[in-house]
């Protein structure tokens, strides 16, 4: 089996840079549960001798296919960083490649999320408009049809103040920090 492995000398992760690993990997599990099989003898013989050192180690991978690796260790409220490692059929990929494939894919789910929750509020907003008009064309329905419209109002308000804050804006908090993250990180670097 050709592996690839690599260790970092227990870096600290930042608060910030250990949300963007937990919603890149998003699988965590404890070492003594995890599935040491495709990994290399280097990785499990190091979370063996470090197992005595931290209150706890644990493993993260990707969700769905289990690849991207990487195990962590806590030790007095700090997380570590310990190492990471690839196989034939997921080879490790470099942080940088890591990095960018996370926002890509965030970015992209981010765009069609929201290019979707502008077509439910235009679907609302037309609802609403509708709704005010025919109140207000009966008799006795004057304000039942301007609260329609002034509810139609607000919504385009809303709609629009969303689109300009990004479509490839994640609406999801923690994707937000993961990106904010990255960006910081490559500001820093370039």
């Amino acid at each position: 089996m050709d592996t690839q492995f690599e260790t970092y000398d227990s870096r600290i992760v930042s608060k910030d840079e250990y949300v963007f690993w937990n919603q890149a990997l998003n699988r965590q599990t404890d070492v003594a549960h995890y599935n040491w099989s495709r990994v290399p003898p280097e990785a499990k013989q190091l979370a063996d001798n470090m197992g005595s050192s931290y209150d706890g180690l644990w493993v993260e991978s990707h969700w769905k296919t289990g690849n991207d690796p990487a195990l962590f260790g806590k030790k007095n409220d700090q997380i570590y960083l310990l190492a990471r490692w690839g196989t034939d059929e997921a080879p490790l990929r470099t942080e940088e490649q890591f990095v960018l494939s996370y926002q890509r894919r965030v970015e992209r789910a981010a765009d069609h999320e929201n290019h979707t929750f502008q077509c439910l509020f235009f679907f609302f907003e037309a609802v609403l408009a509708i709704g005010g008009v025919a109140g207000l064309t009966k008799n006795g329905l004057e304000y039942g049809g301007t609260a329609f419209l002034v509810a139609a109002l607000l919504l385009e308000m809303g709609r629009r103040r969303h689109k300009n804050r990004g479509m490839t804006n994640p609406l999801n908090v923690w994707e937000q920090q993961a990106l904010a993250f990255i960006e910081g990180r490559q500001a820093a670097s370039g």
